[in-house]
Formats: structure tokens, C-alpha cells, sequence
């Protein structure tokens, strides 16, 4: 078993450098990712934690929606370049106003909260993690 997780740690330690130099390659250009649904008390220590160092290697912000409603997420939508959620919907007008969109991700189970259609339609990759 042990041989297991050498291996397996292995192959996590060149696919996280093999991402590191993509992401190397990539144009330096500042990511903004919010988190619109409010996250289990351990998610959310857990995100203030690590969220800055790991988000500032790859140049990237993380926005955390205060109230997580329609209103607030359409005035969030138009800078960020991906949207991470839980329980909050994320609707057609949402999505319409996220034109840097290039992803969205549900933290849980199904996708039944975002428009899914919408997103493909406008290129947006939909996923949950």
C-alpha cells in the first residue's frame, strides 16, 4: 500500500509541475474567481487559509460574494474569468453579463443550479469538483 501512494504522489508531483509550467507559458494576466455560495464552516477556513498563496502562484484572485444573491453576482459577473458555487443559482443573466467567463464549477453533487445550456452556448465550460 505504501508503494501506492510513493507512486501516486509521484505522478501528483509531475502533473502539479507539469501545470506549473503551462501555466508558466501562459501571458501573465491577473484571474478573478468568485465564490458565490456560502461553503460549510471548514470550506471557508480552509479557502481563507490557502486561497491567496496557492491562487497567487498562478496570478489569480479569489472574490468571495458577500450575499450570494442575483443582484450582486451581476455586478460581480463581468470581471471574473470563472464562477465557483455551491447552492446559489447561476442563471442565464448571469451568465449573458460574464463575458471573461471561461468556466464555471459547482463544489457538490449535479449541476442542476447553473444553466448549463446558456454556459455551453457562450463557450463556457460547466464542471462540478
Amino acid at each position: 500500500m505504501s508503494s501506492r501512494r510513493t507512486r501516486s504522489g509521484g505522478r501528483s508531483a509531475r502533473k502539479a509541475e507539469r501545470t506549473r509550467a503551462a501555466v508558466a507559458t501562459v501571458p501573465y494576466v491577473k484571474r478573478k474567481v468568485p465564490v458565490y455560495s456560502v461553503a460549510p464552516e471548514e470550506t471557508l477556513q480552509l479557502i481563507e487559509t490557502n486561497a491567496d498563496q496557492v491562487l497567487a502562484e498562478i496570478g489569480a484572485e479569489l472574490i468571495v460574494a458577500e450575499i450570494g444573491d442575483e443582484e450582486e453576482l451581476l455586478t460581480l459577473a463581468p470581471t471574473v474569468d470563472g464562477i465557483l458555487t455551491c447552492w446559489k443559482p447561476v442563471r442565464e443573466s448571469v451568465i449573458a453579463t460574464a463575458k471573461k467567463c471561461q468556466v464555471i464549477a459547482r463544489y457538490g453533487i449535479g449541476l442542476d443550479n447553473i444553466d448549463v445550456e446558456t454556459a455551453t452556448e457562450n463557450g463556457i465550460i460547466v464542471t462540478n469538483v
